[in-house]
């Protein structure tokens, strides 16, 4: 019987981003999408990592499987490390990756180059199906918006 691991997402372009990672070690990937009865589980952590751990955690003691959580965000400086864990909704109710980015420069114009340092940052936490966190990482990248 396969293993599966359920992505805390409904996000498709990220379930085939991982799912060629996980083949090789036997793990049938699948997102929320894939259960009828997944829930939404609001992120109302103040840090990406809470906000991963309730992801992960929540979804699977509900839905009975092991969880893949995530929560990632773009953090400029110059705007005190804006948005950060708002960054799907930065630019309010119905938000997109266009309006996000949109604002973001109406934020930073004018700003010199040399000012607009970011970084990007992922957390991810696993959690069995119990809703015990297993394991969790966090990385982060460097550069200019």
């Amino acid at each position: 019987m396969p293993r599966v691991l359920v992505l805390g997402s409904r996000n498709r372009k990220k379930l085939g981003e991982l799912a060629g990672l996980l083949d090789p070690h036997g793990l049938v990937l699948k997102t929320l999408a894939d259960f009828p009865n997944a829930i939404e589980v609001e992120e109302s952590g103040d840090t990406f990592a809470a906000n991963a751990r309730l992801k992960a955690t929540v979804q699977a003691k509900h839905l009975q499987q092991w969880v893949l959580g995530e929560d990632s965000g773009l953090s400029v400086a110059a705007l005190d490390d804006a948005p950060g864990v708002y960054s799907a909704r930065f630019s309010g109710p119905g938000a997109t990756d266009e309006r996000n980015n949109r604002l973001l420069l109406e934020r930073l114009a004018g700003m010199p180059l040399e000012k607009r340092g970011a970084h990007y940052t992922c957390y991810a936490a696993l959690s069995d199906p119990e809703g015990n966190v297993r394991a969790e990482s966090e990385a982060s990248v460097a550069g200019e918006f």
